[in-house]
């Protein structure tokens, strides 16, 4: 079963190049991201307008151009010792595209540090999917994520996936968090997907807790 789990997972980073996007495209997208206490309520709160630029998905890339068209921000960390800003919110169009980025749980140089196997479900926006979940194999300290994802049994297009970091993922950041947690969607548009949602969540604790999430919907 694990082999031919591995194989559906194979197929559709196979075919990438003919379920997305062939040509340099442009989104346009609403953002929001906040950093939250331990109640769950902001102490910042930052919204915006973006026209994020895309490379052809033959390319693999986690980079690209983004144009903040409109912002508001509301800070309400005045009387705070600490002030916090989590830099990356508005390339999360492109951090967070797992297609893109040919993520290390779909690629293939990587498949042997991971475990793949069907879970339950069918269906992901209503189209018939294969359920593939996935996790570090036993004993091992180099897959960085686990997770589940969501290939489409016609085309073999990756639909969506969430994913959380690994303790060795965790290590592997730039930054120090307790937790990384991330689910991200594509949409069908003349015959190619492409970005339609991600939502990305960091918690980190150092002497007060702390919550950070972003979002970003095209």
């Amino acid at each position: 079963m694990t082999a031919s789990v591995v194989g559906i997972v194979r197929e559709a980073v196979a075919r990438i190049p003919r379920n997305y996007a062939g040509r340099p495209t442009r989104l346009t997208g609403f953002y929001r991201e906040s950093d939250n206490d331990p109640k769950g309520q902001p102490r910042y709160l930052v919204e915006g307008l973006l026209t994020v630029f895309k490379v052809p998905y033959q390319q693999r890339t986690d980079e690209g151009a983004v144009q903040i068209q409109q912002s508001r921000k509301v800070d309400l960390r005045a009387d705070h010792p600490v002030r916090f800003d989590w830099a990356g919110g508005p390339f999360i169009a492109h951090l967070a595209d797992f297609v893109h980025a040919r993520a290390q749980f779909i690629d293939p140089a990587q498949f042997r540090n991971y475990d793949y196997r069907l879970a339950p479900g069918s269906t992901y926006a209503d189209r018939p999917v294969y359920v593939v979940a996935f996790g570090p194999r036993p004993g091992n300290r180099r897959a960085r994520f686990a997770g589940r994802m969501y290939i489409d049994q016609d085309t073999y297009a990756f639909l969506g996936a969430e994913w959380h970091y690994t303790p060795t993922g965790l290590r592997s950041g730039i930054h120090r968090a307790d937790a990384r947690n991330l689910r991200v969607a594509y949409q069908p548009y003349a015959g190619r997907w492409h970005l339609k949602s991600v939502w990305w969540q960091t918690k980190y604790r150092p002497q007060w807790a702390r919550r950070s999430s972003t979002s970003a919907n095209f």
